[in-house]
């Protein structure tokens, strides 16, 4: 059974680590760093199943007929104990779940012990617990705020106060001193469904940040896991009440220091708004994603600040709810933040890369459900060969693809760069150099080599080889690309799936050069 107090992962703003996540990751500081990804995953988990009627006084059930809908579903499971979401991370095609690179693990409100209609503002203390106790937990990152010239922190086991106000919730949070409010939530729209059957049969709007299927694929969660009973997920949706300023790490220039304390990274030094722009944003790739000018938005003083605001909104690829980006003067320097403002829905991006106004949860016997699904000594490889075929074939690009959803195939890209019929690599040696990656390079191969009926190109063959030189070193959650390697993998396989030997194959080789950060795989592929 779970000892379930646990912060929350996603962006019900109100907890430490939601609003981690979505200030890192939703903010998207292209450092790489969705804090846990990017994170920053995570579903709301409602408290509670079961409905199981009590025997209440009369007191008590007048009580509760003075609260609104939305409260008595609030109550439903802040008082039994909290509200529930995952924090997950699975190595890139299934198998053995890895302490310190994977995890899998529940967070939660911490619950309350009376109904603030009637005993007044309740305070939660938020936690995360593993639901393995073979996996620690990951590190979370710190939250800070700009509140006048003072950068304050918030980190992920801080509290919060619920009070009601009308009909809706209203959350206060609390920075580390335990009294200093720094953001402020109003949420209403509480639904709640109760869960029943087969687990990977769970309602769509579940399973789109809880992708429960692929978990099975992956051969780290039981196709029979069943819902026990009481099992139940909510919904609500949340609104910002009152201005929030966010203090960043400036990422203008690389690599990024990234910091977790009020010390944020400046963008410059010495230096005023005035003599400050343009500034250019870069991710870690040295890729620049977002450059400001002055003219782009204006400077006033907000709250004793000298501080520059954008007039548009940041894109919603960087922030899923709509914040401004902000510059602002503090000691000399200038540094980076963003705002959101008064009244602005929340928005939360899902696993399957939708966004949604609504957040999802998970009660205490979802979580202990799901936790007695996982399969933590998996050793099978994951992505079994044909079910990439269940994958529909929407054409969701208009560029006349042959593949998965119109995505250019082997034929598509052979045709594009005019490859004659007898260039097909066969017989010679391909060289991919990569980032570290936790991916099943050769069993994803194989399925892509399947399903677009490819030559098989696998170490039986004595077409692949895997050499790693990095002495087994782990892939931190935080620097893996699998995915980017599988893909690089896959498409120099699509363009050369010529016949090769044992002295022409495609090697994969960890270089013993490479900095710590990087030490898991670049691949030579031949």
């Amino acid at each position: 059974m779970l000892a379930t107090q646990a912060t929350v992962l996603c962006r019900l703003r109100s907890l430490s680590l939601t609003s981690h996540l979505s200030r890192t990751g939703a903010m998207k500081l292209p450092n790489g760093l969705t804090y846990v990804t990017a994170t920053a995953l995570a579903v709301l988990l409602s408290a509670c199943g079961g409905g199981g009627g009590s025997s209440t006084s009369a007191g008590n059930s007048q009580q509760a007929q003075a609260l609104s809908a939305d409260q008595q579903i609030f109550e439903h499971e802040e008082l039994n104990g909290g509200t529930y979401a995952l924090g997950v991370s699975l190595p890139f095609g299934g198998g053995n779940l890895v302490s310190g690179v994977n995890y899998f693990y529940s967070t939660s409100t911490g619950g309350i012990s009376a109904s603030p209609s009637a005993a007044g503002s309740q305070v939660e203390t938020s936690q995360a617990t593993s639901l393995d106790s073979a996996l620690a937990l990951p590190a979370f990152a710190t939250t800070r705020y700009l509140l006048g010239s003072k950068v304050v922190v918030r980190s992920a086991t801080a509290r919060r106060a619920v009070s009601y106000v009308g009909s809706s919730v209203r959350t206060d949070s609390y920075a580390d001193d335990g009294s200093t409010v720094v953001q402020s939530s109003l949420f209403s729209n509480f639904s709640e469904t109760p869960l029943s059957g087969m687990i990977d049969n769970a309602p769509e709007e579940l399973q789109a940040n809880y992708q429960i299927d692929d978990w099975v694929s992956a051969n780290n969660f039981s196709a029979n896991a069943q819902w026990l009973s009481g099992a139940a997920y909510t919904k609500r949706q949340g609104a910002l009440a009152g201005d929030t300023y966010f203090a960043l790490d400036c990422t203008n220039s690389l690599p990024a220091k990234i910091t977790t304390s009020t010390a944020t990274t400046p963008c410059q030094t010495q230096v005023n708004l005035d003599g400050f722009f343009p500034v250019t944003l870069k991710n870690s790739n040295f890729h620049p994603y977002e450059t400001d000018f002055s003219a782009d938005g204006a400077i006033s003083v907000i709250n004793g600040v000298r501080m520059w605001v954008a007039n548009a909104p940041l894109p919603a690829a960087q922030n899923g709810t709509t914040s401004y980006r902000i510059y602002y003067e503090l000691n000399g320097n200038v540094y980076m933040g963003a705002l959101e403002k008064d009244g602005t829905p929340y928005k939360y991006p899902q696993r399957d890369g939708s966004v949604v106004a609504y957040y999802i949860g998970l009660n205490q016997a979802a979580v202990n459900s799901i936790q007695q699904g996982l399969i933590t000594g998996a050793t099978v490889p994951g992505s079994q060969a044909g079910s990439v075929a269940e994958v529909g074939t929407v054409d969701l690009f208009g560029i006349g693809g042959h593949g998965v959803n119109g995505a250019l195939a082997p034929a598509d890209l052979q045709a594009h760069y005019g490859n004659p019929v007898g260039l097909n690599g066969g017989g010679q040696t391909i060289a991919l150099i990569e980032a570290p990656s936790s991916g099943n390079v050769e069993d994803d191969l194989a399925v892509y080599s399947q399903y677009f009926n490819l030559p098989p190109c696998t170490a039986a063959n004595g077409c692949f080889q895997h050499l790693d030189l990095s002495n087994g070193a782990l892939v931190a959650a935080s620097a893996d690309w699998g995915a980017e390697v599988e893909l690089d993998t896959q498409m120099a396989h699509a363009m050369a799936p010529g016949p090769r030997s044992l002295s022409s194959r495609l090697k994969v080789q960890a270089s013993p050069t490479c900095s710590p950060q990087l030490i898991m795989l670049p691949y030579f592929l031949a």
